[in-house]
């Protein structure tokens, strides 16, 4: 299983320059949402209604259309984004996993603090039809039990979702989980 990704990089000389790309957080992902035909990106092979994955090398999983954003308008030199997907593009091809609803119970490993912690994890994948699966669930480690309040895992496998642990006098601990899925 692969997903074909674009890869688009344009000369930008000056920070102040702009590169006519606009996005938006859409179904979870920064989505390419328009493209100024006279722009550093028109005829670069990005489409409107791709999900980037990476700005300059940097993931753009979990952030924020701002957070994307800021990352084109800081560059200065070169910008190369890479995109997944399209409108045009066929979700029933075959090109990603081939389910809706996924649940299941997943043993985790991860490092904290400098120190080596396992777990387990219980997900709930549900295709959003355009790029990936939102991501709900709960998750028991060291810590205690949390509660995965939002997340996304896109085609190729990238995800995100954050836990929230609820533990004495009320307090909240939100906790960013980024990693991959191997879907084989």
């Amino acid at each position: 299983w692969d997903q074909t990704s674009t890869t688009a990089t344009v000369h930008k000389p000056t920070q102040r320059m702009k590169c006519g790309i606009e996005v938006k957080l859409q179904n979870d992902s920064v989505t390419i949402i328009s493209m100024d035909s006279d722009g550093l990106f028109a005829n670069s092979g990005l489409e409107v209604g791709m999900a980037v994955k990476t700005i300059n090398d940097v993931s753009v999983i979990g952030k924020t259309a701002a957070e994307a954003t800021q990352l084109i308008e800081n560059a200065v030199d070169q910008v190369t984004i890479v995109a997944i997907g399209s409108q045009s593009t066929d979700l029933n091809t075959g090109s990603h996993p081939p389910f809706q609803t996924c649940k299941g119970t997943f043993d985790i490993s991860y490092v904290d603090r400098g120190k080596q912690c396992r777990g387990h994890v219980i997900l709930e994948l549900k295709n959003n039809g355009r790029f990936g699966y939102r991501v709900l669930g709960t998750k028991s480690d060291a810590d205690g039990t949390a509660f995965i309040t939002e997340g996304f895992v896109n085609y190729e496998g990238d995800a995100w979702w954050v836990d929230e642990l609820h533990s004495g006098n009320d307090m909240v601990k939100k906790v960013l989980t980024k990693g991959k899925f191997d879907w084989l």
